[in-house]
């Protein structure tokens, strides 16, 4: 499409869970993008082989939730529609939904313009494990504040910052900069590692 414009302008590949495989990365490289955004599904062997396979960066999530189900369609809107309820479903409401099977669970649901969208019942922290990342090359993070927003998200990314730069000055101490970070975790949001420590062969 930029081609066709005769626009020469960088960008980054994502296509969201379908981006798996380095070949499939290295197939927009050579169409002009210069990194890629990995599926948020893909554990850390298979992130550092993918990334030892190509000149550019993949992004990788640090921190933060986790998006499991997007729909386009109003789907909290329209239950209060048959239920005749008077309530909002944007994300300041708080809406969650719950496993009958399990009590304890709490999955944030909310919906704007581009849908509904359901989190994980908790909030990705690879803080402990950011010393692999450096050293496998994995070095451009992202970390979602779409249920945190405001000042104690900045100082949870300024941690994030700071642990960058120990990771450089080499004085970086995993279990140091993972206690500060769950002294400024929200209580209701455990923090967990999600699928990147799994083995690939437990999540295909």
């Amino acid at each position: 499409m930029l081609k066709e414009m005769g626009l020469d302008i960088p960008f980054i590949y994502d296509a969201q869970t379908l981006v798996t495989s380095a070949e499939q990365i290295a197939f927009w490289v050579k169409r002009g993008a210069i990194g890629a955004v990995a599926a948020r599904e893909l554990t850390l062997i298979e992130l550092t082989e993918i990334q030892n396979q190509l000149d550019a960066p993949i992004e990788v999530q640090v921190y933060g939730p986790t998006c499991i189900h997007q729909s386009k369609r109003p789907l909290v809107t329209n239950y209060y529609h048959y239920a005749k309820l008077p309530e909002s479903s944007d994300k300041e409401r708080g809406l969650y939904l719950r496993d009958p099977k399990d009590a304890e669970s709490q999955y944030p649901i909310y919906e704007d313009e581009n849908g509904t969208h359901i989190f994980s019942t908790e909030d990705l922290s690879l803080m402990p494990y950011l010393d692999e990342l450096y050293k496998n090359n994995l070095l451009t993070w992202k970390l979602d504040g779409v249920l945190l927003s405001g000042q104690p998200f900045v100082e949870i990314a300024a941690l994030f910052v700071k642990a960058k730069e120990a990771l450089e000055a080499g004085s970086f101490v995993p279990a140091a900069f993972d206690n500060q970070l769950k002294d400024l975790q929200p209580a209701a949001r455990p923090l967990g590692t999600g699928f990147y420590l799994k083995n690939p062969d437990d999540v295909k």
